[in-house]
């Protein structure tokens, strides 16, 4: 790789080119509310990203709450809900409000039972008081 006037690496062939650390995506604009880019898979607790859409601050707020699914699949990127990983995020100052604002915001869907379910029972005493019809403690 050599440097180009525009300060750019540059590559004598562009078959030597590996762009798989690159992502390109539009302008975004922060100031507007964060986008729906978040599915929420038929598990209930497995989030489905569409990266074509994130933006950047995403991943960032995903990780304080959830693990990492170490598969990619058609531009996708997977995490989960773990009683491990929320109980992480609370330590780390997600609160009940935040995660269901956050749900709201990213997916389009409220925090459900089902999802609440996973949640360790002394975390977050006002969502785990709410009729669980998946789970008993």
């Amino acid at each position: 790789m050599t440097a180009c006037r525009n300060g750019w690496p540059s590559s004598p062939t562009r078959a030597a080119s590996d762009f798989r650390h690159f992502r390109l995506s539009g302008t975004r604009d922060y100031a507007l509310p964060p986008e729906r880019c978040v599915d929420v898979e038929a598990d209930g607790v497995t989030l489905s990203i569409d990266l074509a859409r994130s933006d950047l601050l995403l991943d960032t707020e995903v990780q304080r709450f959830a693990e990492t699914v170490p598969v990619w699949h058609h531009g996708r990127r997977f995490y989960r809900l773990t009683p491990t990983s929320l109980a992480a995020g609370k330590e780390g100052g997600v609160s009940l409000i935040a995660l269901e604002s956050w749900f709201v915001q990213r997916t389009g869907q409220p925090l459900s039972p089902a999802r609440a379910c996973s949640l360790p029972p002394r975390s977050f005493p006002r969502l785990n008081s709410r009729k669980c019809w998946s789970c008993t403690w």
